[in-house]
């Protein structure tokens, strides 16, 4: 025999109130968050900054992404980058690393690229002034970017696309005002060997060999010490490593 069904009891006017505070909470947040969803999709610069003043680097990066989509000029495209950088994104580094690094390449006579590094690096010098220890850590964007594309690449287990670019990188001189920590950062994080020989620790010396060539004698450049002292640590070069120290810390 079907058991009859027991009657409801009303509501105390307690319960009646915390279920209709909760309906419309629940009415409230939906509203709000299609109200933020739309207005992320018409203007999402705002939204990107107020991310930005949040600390939500990958809500940001989502944002510029969609602003760069709109309008893809080489600083809305860096902008992008540099937010996915920071929240270590590494599948969109990879993804739009590649188009920014791209442009290092794709006019000489107007390099996109060089014109937002050189601008990020000016900005930073500033900010800096006489601090050295700020101006080593912030005005170098251009190993900046190619170190975090370089362990983005590795990190998503493009390793042999992460060794093509640093040959690549290799063929040019290198700029002794921006060293290259991409060669360091591939050495310690992709270690393998193939044929017997450390492909990536190859490529870091032959970098460090060609530097210290370009350096010469030069006394006087704080990145260029630094970058070799981290250099020769990492390959055990022990003696080396603390003479750049020493020439390092005699300018700070």
């Amino acid at each position: 025999m079907k058991q009859a069904q027991m009657p409801k009891r009303p509501l105390t006017m307690t319960q009646l109130i915390v279920k209709t505070s909760a309906i419309t909470f629940c009415i409230a947040f939906v509203t709000f968050s299609y109200g933020i969803a739309a207005f992320g999709l018409i203007f999402p610069r705002a939204m990107a900054k107020f991310c930005d003043t949040l600390g939500a680097e990958n809500a940001a990066g989502m944002y510029y992404e969609r602003v760069y989509n709109r309008d893809k000029t080489p600083e809305n495209l860096y902008m992008v980058v540099d937010r996915y950088i920071m929240a270590q994104n590494y599948k969109k580094v990879v993804t739009y690393g590649s188009k920014f690094l791209d442009l290092e390449e794709s006019n000489k006579e107007v390099c996109q690229y060089c014109k937002i590094i050189k601008k990020v690096n000016s900005h930073y010098e500033k900010k800096a002034g006489n601090n050295k220890y700020k101006l080593l850590q912030w005005a170098n964007e251009d190993s900046r970017i190619k170190s975090a594309y370089t362990a983005a690449l590795i990190n998503t287990g493009k390793q042999t696309r992460a060794r093509v670019m640093l040959g690549d990188w290799l063929i040019n001189t290198p700029n002794t005002r921006q060293p290259n920590h991409a060669f360091i950062v591939a050495y310690i994080r992709d270690s393998s060997v193939i044929d017997g020989h450390s492909t990536t620790k190859q490529l870091l010396e032959e970098y460090v060999d060609k530097f210290e060539v370009t350096l010469g004698e030069e006394v006087d450049n704080i990145f260029a010490f630094d970058f070799l002292a981290e250099a020769h640590f990492s390959l055990n070069s022990i003696e080396d490593a603390l003479e750049y120290v020493r020439l390092l810390n005699a300018l700070l």
